[in-house]
């Protein structure tokens, strides 16, 4: 034997038996570090959610808390309802605060006097929420009350003005107790958190809690570079040293974590869960004495017996195949366990021969309201909402089914989404199926439909708009020249009683023509608001003969009309539409059985007391009028929405939702004020207040001197006939007329001398060149020119716009002679 050989050999084996030993111990090592930081892992981001999802639901509660009126206004009502909140969820919540817009406690519960009145706009997350409203949250910090707490905001709104905020005081200890208190990988693990900023929310080692992450471990550079990356929003793994104090001692540490950031409504906390290596190595103690056991054996064995050597390689080999199997099978099921049971939705495997449910995770027992147990003693179609023949076969034929319908616990019903799939399970043919709620997508397609349906509705609103727009010049140049010329056979005829009578009719007529275009400029929204004093008896008879002629026979229309005349300042054409629109809207719900619609016109004076109940008013002397009916009245639920605009209880094609909004526009432009009453079965009642300008004696109408002059005026309008009659008009006034029917004529004769004329009126709309561009060429020459601008409708266009360009006065056709004449004194005088 050569043992010099043997020498080699040996020492050769010995360096092999301790790389073998240092190899297998430090794989197990990795794997045993590995299994650590994928169970610290599970445990952090089961936390997360779990405080993601509680806070996410505090945010839901508070957005739909924020959007009821009594918290909105906070009456008495709103208070009780913010004392019961608190109340039933003590002590997960410690106050709960309404803030106004300016950043300052005007209610919290408990009740603190001190606290009413703060301002605590200088705090980081309501600076952010005063700035963007939008729901925030913050830190751990001390509340004006005295306390450590979270608080979470939600903006209030009153038909969309911000109007301050909602918040929740949320003891964080709860939080705490939940969530991160249970936190406990092996002896040593726990968790700790810290904000956006650093600053930590909670930690087991004292003194921490409230200070920054770059303070308490200042001396610790490894968990400053984890910090950055923690304040930074990543998620990841790494290790750390810390002072582990062990009695009198301080021994540094090396610690596995594992962190990953919170999202928390504006912003971020980053939860941290660490163990020590320490632990991991205790866990190894044995592993690595048996294993110095078996190198020592095989040192022996080959010394001894070659053979029993070579047999405790194999023993080895084959320990650590089986180790690293096991290890491995381990593994793969916690992470697909996991995996299975951190899946949003849910799901379930299913026998593909019984369809009984065979497993299903925890989403499932959370969306549909079964516990495992329940789930595990049921087959798949108990769930399904769908007709009994097609339940499952529908679903089996299919790996992916857009929409079906399921019903949880309780009986609700609601649509998923199903994805499905075969596969082996425990030796047995499986069937995985993946469902997801889309109750919100669902709802999200019927509001996009319903927001194309408004869109398109706008667009054909426009297009009438235009055609409205080019109605209304062309019919009130029409109008005018019948005006015109009336006037013009009155001052001929006046000797004639019978003729006189027919041309003041058709006079009339002309003046409710120009009043039907502007009904119809104001429908298309191409009219603007022009008030004045009218006679509110007048409009109420004028609609009366409109309603008669388009209301069924079978509703009867009764007026009760206040003998005196009373007079408000108004749009006469607005006024008329929101009769007409309380009218039409009392006959729909009288439409089937028929009934009556009563029309009441009342002077009311308001008091200081009667404002009480017209938050609106003032007090003063108002016209009230009443529409009412005994259709089929409203629901209370909905009365508080009957003037949301689109909102409608008629079928589709009946109604757009947008007469009752209009309405309250009308009644807010002229300072008024409109109710409503109903009762089920009975009927409606809309009261609406007008302030009154003056009351005079029915009948009593001041007669005005029409001005003259003898001046003379340049008429420009290319419509020859309208030229004509206006001559004549303005001739039988005293003045020197001079009518062309081209711009460029009319430029040209005022350039060949520009002092030969004291007027100058021209039409807007022309083919060749508009008034404005006449004007403004004529005022380049002469600003001081005095320029009569008229049109019968134009968008590019108004008095206030004319002005600007230094034109003297604006008139809209269709005019009468005193129209006219009063309008041109006016701007011959100033």
């Amino acid at each position: 034997m050569n043992y010099k050989l043997m020498g080699v050999f040996m020492i050769f084996w010995v360096i092999f038996c301790i790389y073998l030993f240092q190899m297998i111990y430090q794989d197990t090592k990795v794997k045993a570090i590995n299994d650590l930081n994928s169970r610290q892992i599970i445990h952090a981001n089961q936390a997360a959610r779990g405080i993601e999802n509680y806070i996410n639901q505090w945010f839901s509660f508070m957005t739909r808390a924020a959007s009821n009126d009594d918290i909105i206004y906070l009456n008495e009502t709103g208070k009780e309802k913010l004392g019961f909140h608190l109340s039933t969820n003590q002590p997960l919540i410690r106050a709960i605060t309404r803030m106004d817009k300016n950043g300052k406690i005007i209610y919290t519960k408990p009740e603190s006097p001190g606290a009413i009145g703060q301002d605590i706009s200088y705090q980081k997350h309501v600076k952010e929420l005063l700035k963007k409203h939008h729901p925030v949250a913050s830190d751990v910090f001390k509340a004006v009350q005295g306390y450590d707490t979270i608080a979470l905001h939600v903006p209030v709104f009153d038909h969309q003005n911000f109007q301050g905020s909602l918040a929740v005081l949320i003891n964080f200890e709860v939080i705490a107790e939940r969530y991160l208190k249970d936190i406990k990988v092996g002896k040593t693990g726990y968790a700790w958190m810290i904000g956006s900023d650093g600053i930590e929310l909670y930690c087991a080692v004292p003194g921490h809690v409230g200070k920054s992450v770059y303070t308490t471990s200042a001396d610790f550079p490894s968990i400053i570079n984890m910090a950055d990356d923690m304040i930074a929003g990543k998620e990841g793994i790494t290790t750390y040293y810390y002072d582990r104090i062990m009695g009198e001692k301080t021994v540094k540490t090396k610690k596995h974590a594992v962190f990953i950031p919170i999202k928390v409504g504006n912003t971020f906390w980053s939860l941290v869960v660490a163990s020590s290596e320490d632990e991991v190595l205790q866990s190894l103690v044995s592993f690595r004495n048996k294993l110095t056991v078996i190198i020592i054996i095989l040192l022996a064995g080959i010394l001894f017996f070659s053979y029993f050597g070579i047999r405790g390689s194999l023993i080895v080999k084959e320990e650590k195949e089986r180790k690293k199997a096991e290890n491995a099978l381990r593994e793969s099921e916690e992470k697909y366990r996991g995996l299975f049971e951190m899946e949003s939705d849910a799901i379930f495997l299913i026998s593909g021969k019984s369809e009984q449910i065979l497993e299903a995770n925890t989403a499932a027992t959370q969306l549909y309201g079964y516990s495992r147990d329940e789930f595990l003693n049921m087959r798949i179609s108990a769930i399904s909402a769908e007709p009994e023949k097609t339940r499952y076969a529908m679903e089996k034929k299919s790996t992916h089914i857009p929409v079906r319908y399921h019903k949880k616990r309780d009986g609700t019903i609601f649509p998923v989404e199903i994805t499905g799939s075969f596969l082996k399970w425990k030796e047995k043919e499986t069937f995985i199926k993946a469902i997801r709620d889309i109750t919100r997508r669902v709802e999200n397609q019927k509001e996009k439909t319903r927001l194309e349906s408004q869109l398109h509705h706008a667009q054909k609103m426009e297009s009438m708009g235009t055609l409205a727009g080019g109605i209304a010049h062309e019919f009130n140049n029409i109008l005018g020249i019948i005006l015109s010329n009336s006037e013009l056979a009155l001052l001929d005829l006046l000797d004639n009683k019978n003729v006189s009578e027919s041309l003041t009719e058709i006079r009339k007529s002309c003046f409710h023509a120009r009043d039907v275009v502007n009904q119809l400029l104001s429908f298309s929204r191409k009219s603007e608001i022009v008030k004045r004093n009218v006679i509110i008896q007048a409009i109420i008879q004028e609609s009366y003969h409109l309603l008669r002629a388009s209301i069924p026979k079978s509703i009867e229309i009764v007026t009760h009309i206040f003998e005196e005349s009373i007079t408000i300042m108004a749009d006469p054409t607005q006024i008329r539409q929101l009769l007409i629109n309380l009218c039409t809207n009392s006959a729909h719900a009288m439409e089937k059985m028929g009934g009556v619609l009563t029309i009441q016109l009342k002077k009311a004076e308001l008091k200081e007391s009667d404002i009480i109940k017209h938050h609106n008013l003032i007090p003063g002397v108002y016209a009230q009028i009443l529409i009412s009916d005994n259709g089929e009245g409203i629901e209370p639920e909905i009365i508080n929405k009957v003037f949301d605009p689109f909102f409608t209880t008629k079928k589709m094609g009946k109604g757009t939702g947008m007469g009752l909004a209009i309405v309250r526009g009308i009644v807010n432009n002229h300072q008024g004020e409109i109710t409503v009453t109903s009762e089920p079965g009975k009927g409606t009642v809309f009261t609406v207040f007008f302030p009154v300008s003056q009351i005079v004696d029915r009948g009593v109408l001041l007669k005005q001197q029409i001005e003259t002059g003898n001046e003379k005026i340049l008429f420009v309008d290319d419509e020859l006939t309208l030229g004509t009659s206006i001559k004549r008009l303005l001739e039988h006034l005293g003045y020197l007329v001079e009518v062309c029917t081209k711009p460029e004529e009319a430029l040209q004769l005022f350039f060949n001398d520009p002092n030969q004329f004291d007027l100058i009126i021209t039409d807007m709309t022309m083919p060749s060149m508009t008034g404005d561009i006449l004007a403004k060429k004529i005022l380049e020459s002469n600003p001081d020119m005095p320029i009569l601008l008229i049109t019968g409708f134009s968008e590019k266009i108004s008095e206030e716009s004319a002005k600007a360009m230094g034109i003297k006065g604006y008139l809209e056709k269709p005019f009468d002679k005193s129209d006219i004449a009063k309008k041109i004194r006016e701007v011959l005088n100033n």
